[in-house]
């Protein structure tokens, strides 16, 4: 099994364009030897889930990339979420991205 890396791209900076391009081109690269996994930050301090194939031009006006939205939790069990199924019982909605507590803790320090 491969490692898996997060790359994060965007936030909100005055160079959040240009952080999505060298975002999306680390994805691709990564993508040839890891498990990636493509996590949006918006302008708006929202964090999404994005398809690792969007190009620049997606996130002019595709509406697909606010469907993953992410919840960042700091509680006992920190990490990103994200609803899995609109049908499933409210205890049971959500999943965690990162499977280890220290990876995500070590994520945030970075910050």
């Amino acid at each position: 099994m491969s490692k898996t890396i997060g790359v994060v791209f965007g936030g909100p900076s005055p160079e959040h364009d240009i952080s999505i391009l060298t975002g999306l081109q680390s994805v691709r690269i990564l993508s040839k030897k890891y498990d990636v996994i493509a996590l949006y930050w918006s302008k708006n301090n929202e964090w999404y889930l994005v398809d690792n194939e969007y190009e620049s031009v997606d996130f002019l006006s595709n509406k697909k990339i606010y469907k993953n939205k992410l919840e960042m939790k700091f509680n006992d069990d920190p990490g990103f979420y994200q609803k899995t199924c609109q049908n499933l019982p409210k205890r049971n909605s959500t999943s965690r991205l990162w499977r280890s507590r220290n990876s995500f803790l070590q994520f945030l320090k970075a910050f």
